[in-house]
């Protein structure tokens, strides 16, 4: 295998210095001596001299960054999937602040962070340790001011005019400073919101050593660092960068800094950026990569990118990954040191699709040098180039499948798209590599939208098409769409109370919560389902989705079933009219989860991943015999036990008892009967065959019920259907 061959390259390189008595393997090339002739091209393997490797078998923990998060799971996907299925990777996109601190408090294999370790932290470290961490860069991103204002497509901005906004010196849109960068734009006269991270963060980091030299009354007032106290009095703060995005989202006239594949992602406009040659640049992947050129890269690999000019995009940063030079056992130094040489000699196109810059081959060379360095580059597998006796049992041979290639696209439910996205990884990974999967998570109710409108080859929804949708569907294409159930999930209740550990709820009072007809924490319908609980006298904030969605129907749904008001006033539906007057609203899982972070005595339905993933706590729910449940695997897998399905598989789960948690809900992929070409419709059928039987681990990992063995069989007869009436 490529990375293998990799790692005893760049170690043979080493030791031939060593015995030359020139340097050791601990070494680095000398600050003005050229990368590469520390790594010498000819030692590059070449594509003759690749082979299988004997498969590896270790679990790794990371915890870090979400500036990379999405290339470090796309990589984690391809190298678990397709290279080494023996190995897992969990990866927790906690922020740097996070890593850094799990890593030096050993709780983690490796760590990721956007901004190098400090001195205080690297001391830290290696007294923690008995040695030295190593930092091993593996991309460069650029960091986009994304903003949210209605009707301007194009806006640009300078450093100096970037720090006046966010030292709250410029608060209006139509301020002459700005507006100067910007001539013929229509600028309102709107107010600036200022959108921040609220965790420690790399990305603040590399923004605000940014904004340290361009602006002295920055670096004087404020200065740079992961976490820093924010100065702009109309400013909000969001977790990650999935929560600055919805924040720039949810509030109009706003601007925050976040990574460009997060903006892209989200459809979040970008301003230009005026370079230090005075050019306005567009961040992009090659105006990244250009900031990057040139550098000065000490030996430590420890750097920032600053007074960026040319075409260059000047918000721009490295991320690394942070490992010990001792301490692990040997199987998992091998692991480590053999997925991070992957991620940086095989990788490159997989982080060029997300937008962030590889590294060039002379920082790559020295990159490897670092790697190499993981346990002090010596263990048995290294050292022999033979696998460990324990891990080299292989299974019997199987037989070839049929290997296929194509593109699938499709869209809709958020509720399930962790699985989803998990399911393509391994499939596309180690399945059939050749096909290609693009799921867009925008919603049940544009999923619904774009499938009728025959825009993608499948739709997610949480709600089952209504028989309105059905008709025109069927009118749409010429033959009826045909429901696919995968997973169930639970739809769990996220609350922001500080100091309340437990809470419960019941779904009459869970009504008249959203109704509006109780508005405190401390109401006693709330105070009696909570015995001994010091429920606060704080108003109760709702938080809802935005934008249509299964999620709210099978909320909706519930909320319909226990309350009567709620049935005859409300509804139940993809979208619904809110009616407490306390109410914010976000944009998929990820918008009402961040809104329930950011807003003290908020509640707001979720998926219950949404909710571990982000460290919400959750209600148990009353269900229909009394029991208070807490939203679970066996939970949620109890309350579809004895449901009855129709021939359609069109159903909803009520009434729940037992020990069944009583707000779950199946989601479906929707796909068609006719019009499909012969490839599309193999590849299809292939890949949502794969899920219903092989994806059972998958799902239960995220908190997803797989099916029962009765309606699997129901839902392949359904798969069975694609393309049936050609």
């Amino acid at each position: 295998m490529r990375s293998k061959i990799f790692i005893l390259s760049v170690l043979a390189i080493l030791l031939l210095a060593a015995c030359s008595g020139n340097a050791t393997p601990a070494e680095e090339p000398a600050a003005d001596q050229p990368a590469a002739e520390a790594a010498p091209t000819e030692a590059q393997p070449t594509e003759a001299s690749m082979e299988e490797s004997a498969p590896l078998s270790a679990e790794l923990l990371g915890a870090g960054a979400s500036f990379p998060a999405p290339i470090y799971l796309e990589w984690i996907a391809e190298y678990t999937g397709n290279v080494q299925p023996g190995v897992s990777i969990n990866y927790q996109s906690i922020g740097s602040g996070g890593g850094v601190e799990q890593f030096i408090g050993q709780q983690t294999a490796f760590g990721a962070s956007d901004a190098f370790l400090s001195e205080e932290e690297f001391a830290a470290a290696t007294d923690a340790r008995g040695c030295t961490p190593v930092h091993i860069p593996t991309v460069f991103g650029a960091v986009a001011l994304g903003y949210n204002l209605e009707g301007i497509e194009k806006l640009t901005l300078s450093g100096p005019v970037l720090a006046d906004i966010f030292l709250g010196n410029i608060t209006s849109w139509d301020d002459p400073a700005i507006a100067e960068l910007n001539p013929g734009v229509d600028l309102p006269a709107e107010d600036i919101i200022v959108a921040h991270r609220s965790d420690g963060s790399g990305t603040t980091s590399i923004f605000t050593t940014y904004l340290s030299s361009v602006s002295d009354d920055w670096a004087n007032n404020v200065g740079a660092g992961k976490e820093v106290e924010w100065p702009a009095p109309n400013s909000v703060g969001g977790e990650k960068n999935d929560g600055v995005a919805a924040q720039i989202q949810q509030n109009p006239g706003a601007v925050g800094y976040i990574e460009l594949s997060y903006a892209l992602t989200n459809g979040i406009p970008v301003a230009d950026m005026v370079n230090e040659d005075g050019n306005a640049i567009t961040p992009t992947l090659d105006s990244t990569a250009a900031a990057a050129d040139g550098i000065t890269i000490p030996d430590d690999l420890r750097f920032n990118i600053l007074h960026v000019g040319g075409e260059g995009y000047p918000i721009a940063g490295a991320t690394w990954l942070l490992a010990w030079t001792c301490g692990y056992d040997d199987n998992t130094a091998v692991a480590l040191q053999d997925w991070i040489t992957w991620n940086l000699t095989e990788g490159d196109d997989l982080a060029k699709e997300l937008l962030y810059s590889p590294l060039p081959d002379s920082l790559q060379a020295r990159a490897l040098e670092k790697v190499a360095m993981i346990n002090g580059g010596v263990d048995e597998m290294l050292s022999t180039g033979e696998p460990m006796a324990e891990e080299a049992a292989t299974e019997a041979p199987m037989a070839e499948p049929v290997m296929l290639s194509g593109e699938l696209l499709g869209a809709g439910a958020s509720f399930p798209a962790p699985i989803y996205l998990e399911w393509i990884a391994e499939y596309t990974g180690n399945v059939q590599p050749d096909v290609s999967i693009n799921y867009q998570s925008i919603g049940s109710g544009g999923g619904v939208e774009q499938f009728i409108g025959q825009q993608t080859d499948f739709g997610g929804s949480d709600a089952f098409l209504s028989d309105e949708e059905l008709a025109a569907a069927t009118d749409a294409r010429g033959c009826e769409p045909v429901h696919i159930p995968t997973v169930f999930g639970a739809v769990a209740i996220g609350y922001n109370l500080e100091g309340v550990d437990s809470l419960t709820l019941s779904g009459p009072v869970l009504a008249d919560i959203f109704l509006g007809n109780i508005t405190s924490w401390d109401d006693p319908a709330i105070a009696e389902l909570n015995p001994g609980v010091s429920l606060p006298a704080e108003d109760i904030i709702v938080a809802h989705r935005s934008d249509g969605s299964g999620t709210t129907s099978i909320f909706t749904t519930y909320l319909s079933d226990v309350s009567e008001q709620w049935a005859s006033e409300v509804g139940a539906g993809k979208e619904v009219e809110w009616p407490a007057p306390n109410s914010v609203g976000g944009e998929k899982n990820d918008g009402v989860a961040a809104q329930i972070q950011q807003n003290p005595g908020a509640v707001g339905y979720i998926e219950l991943s949404y909710a571990l993933t982000n460290g919400i706590p959750v209600a148990d729910m009353v269900n229909a015999d009394g029991n208070a449940v807490t939203p679970t695997l066996e939970s949620t897998a109890a309350a579809a036990d004895g449901i009855t399905i129709p021939d359609d598989l069109r159903f909803n789960i009520l009434g729940v008892g037992g020990e069944g948690y009583p707000i779950a809900g199946a989601t479906w992929i929707l796909a068609w009967t006719c019009g499909y070409e012969d490839n599309t419709a193999v590849m299809l059928k292939d890949y949502l065959t794969w899920t219903l039987t092989e994806g059972d681990a998958l799902a239960e990992e995220l908190l997803y019920s797989p099916l029962s063995a009765s309606l699997e069989a129901r839902a392949l007869e359904k798969v069975d259907m694609i393309n049936s009436a050609n």
